[in-house]
């Protein structure tokens, strides 16, 4: 099967990705309301299991680490570098702009244990750092992957699981600000969810194909998404979902594959999929914006919120449209099925 036939079929993981990103935006419009619960952060888990599926199931042995490189800078790198740009203007009028922002501008923040550097320019840029880390070892996963066969697969699979969610649990006794960076933002600590994702894409594309029906796996990720509301950090960021959410690709792969029909794939839900990676950069700026209306012209915090939803993703096609997709097409090597095109994952 070709690159560009294995992409075709795999539909709902695009679909997916709409509702990882739109958890994050729970995540972070919850902050204007006392007494609300969010595990919108959750999403953040399931990019990345997304990932490193992804990766491994579009991987082809003739390209070398320079070409992968070059292709995930051209993927993540324009769009951020304008998000990055804008967030910076923002801070600069509110007089809130500081050197602890320039790491961000290099995707290294989340290697730096203060908050004021993670969290430079927005807070939410400390993911991308992470995913900038795991694209740098997947030539070195891939390798490794290659030489091992299924049962080595499950194997590394169950450790890279158990290492995440015990590492999780072990935050959960230390939940503040000291040990956020330890156990939630350092990137090696987030690895194992990537690996996780790169074993069963790997598996996958082996010819795996365990039949799980989606009656299962989304409920059961729906459940987890729920208990995490209610769970200690850093437990609730990724340690209680890891298993739903691998299960969930897994299952959403299988039956795209197996031509089974499934609502990620319906139209409108896969194009706020394509659009994800831009609504996740702009949705901040929005509810900044949103906040600073909103005071202004007396507007209470849900009107801000809900107000957010549509202009979030119009801002994210503009951005789509204007940057992202001409960007790719200009830096890229040699044409080829794109990991991201329209109705694709």
């Amino acid at each position: 099967m070709t690159t560009a036939t294995r992409i075709a079929h795999l539909g709902s993981l695009t679909g997916v990705r709409a509702f990882a990103v739109f958890l994050v935006f729970w995540h972070h419009a919850t902050n204007r309301f006392d007494e609300v619960h969010s595990s919108g952060m959750v999403g953040v888990s399931l990019f990345y299991v997304i990932s490193g599926f992804v990766m491994a199931w579009t991987d082809r042995r003739t390209d070398t680490a320079m070409t992968f490189y070059r292709k995930r800078f051209a993927r993540i790198y324009p769009a951020y570098f304008v998000v990055f740009l804008l967030s910076c203007a923002w801070l600069f009028r509110i007089g809130d702009l500081n050197l602890t922002d320039l790491p961000a501008l290099f995707l290294v923040q989340a290697w730096v244990p203060d908050q004021a550097i993670y969290f430079g320019a927005q807070a939410i840029f400390w993911s991308l750092s992470c995913e900038i880390f795991f694209y740098v070892v997947f030539p070195l996963i891939r390798t490794f992957t290659r030489q091992l066969n299924r049962n080595g697969l499950f194997a590394l699979g169950g450790v890279a699981t158990v290492l995440s969610i015990t590492w999780g649990s072990v935050g959960a006794a230390f939940p503040d600000d000291t040990t956020q960076w330890a156990f939630v933002i350092f990137p090696p600590i987030r690895l194992p969810e990537f690996v996780v994702g790169v074993v069963i894409g790997t598996l996958v594309a082996g010819g795996w194909r365990p039949r799980i029906s989606l009656w299962f796996s989304i409920p059961l990720a729906t459940a987890a998404v729920v208990a995490a509301m209610f769970l200690p950090y850093p437990m609730g960021h990724y340690a209680i979902t890891l298993i739903p959410f691998a299960i969930l690709v897994l299952s959403l792969a299988v039956n795209d594959l197996e031509g089974r029909r499934s609502f990620m794939r319906w139209p409108w839900l896969v194009r706020l999929g394509v659009w994800s990676y831009c609504i996740y950069l702009v949705h901040g700026l929005v509810l900044w914006t949103g906040d600073a209306v909103g005071l202004r012209l007396g507007f209470p915090p849900i009107v801000v919120v809900l107000a957010a939803v549509p202009l979030s993703i119009l801002a994210a096609w503009l951005l789509h449209v204007a940057v992202e997709r001409p960007a790719e097409r200009w830096l890229r090597p040699a044409r080829r099925a794109r990991l991201d095109d329209d109705a694709k994952v």
